[in-house]
């Protein structure tokens, strides 16, 4: 599967919540960002393949 390179643009605050949690499981920020992106993705793939949505 492909892998694109992105930047995200975090307020301080959102940047000091990722940067606790990651702390709290041992983690990179990125990791944590990287993880909540591909969600994202692929939240909006399976709306996509949806019908009823295609269908709204």
């Amino acid at each position: 599967m492909p892998k694109l390179t992105i930047e995200v643009d975090l307020s301080d605050h959102l940047l000091h919540a990722y940067q606790r949690e990651a702390e709290r499981r041992g983690k990179k920020v990125e990791e944590l960002v990287e993880k909540l992106v591909t969600e994202l993705v692929r939240e909006m793939e399976r709306e996509i393949n949806d019908p009823e949505v295609l269908m709204s």
